[in-house]
């Protein structure tokens, strides 16, 4: 385009609102009470814990150098390819298998993009502490989602519950 079309436009850029909450209520809009049904509750609560991983890595861009070293691009396809390595992970009622969905997020999905070993380290360590028995219900009681003080994932596949427990969330974020 010539410089002088562009002085002259009205530019407008789309950029989603910040937060945590903000980022779980866009993936839940997108994801259907139908699609968070189709499964067992254990897939479901699988499904809030990428949806809260990858609102966490997203958000964690908005404090480089701190957060991250730098920018990286996790897009809505991640969260897509997750949700669909869970859904695979989860069919005819399998138990989650942790090393299974740890390495294909850790190398395939979220972590082929991150070249740099802290903030690596950094995406382990947000897979380890989200993805395990102790966050999601395989048939015991369940802690809450770490770094929050009582984030109980809901024990249903009812995508109500779930909007109910993100709209809980506090609008601004502490860190």
């Amino acid at each position: 385009f010539p410089a002088s079309l562009l002085e002259h436009c009205l530019k407008v850029t789309f950029e989603a609102p910040p937060g945590m909450k903000k980022n779980l209520i866009r993936t839940y809009e997108f994801w259907t009470p139908e699609y968070i049904a189709e499964g067992t509750p254990v897939r479901a609560q699988l499904l809030f814990a990428l949806a809260w991983f990858h609102a966490v890595v997203q958000e964690r861009r908005n404090y480089i150098p701190q957060g991250w070293s730098k920018f990286y691009e996790f897009s809505f396809a991640d969260l897509r390819s997750g949700a669909d390595i869970i859904n695979i992970g989860t069919q005819a009622g399998k138990s989650p298998q942790w090393e299974y969905l740890h390495g294909l997020l850790e190398n395939a999905i979220y972590g082929g993009r991150v070249d740099n070993p802290f903030d690596l380290r950094v995406l382990v360590t947000y897979l380890e502490q989200y993805f395990t028995s102790d966050v999601v219900a395989v048939g015991g009681r369940v802690k809450p989602l770490p770094g929050t003080r009582n984030t109980v994932l809901p024990s249903s596949a009812h995508h109500g519950d779930y909007l109910a427990l993100i709209q809980s969330l506090p609008d601004a974020d502490t860190p």
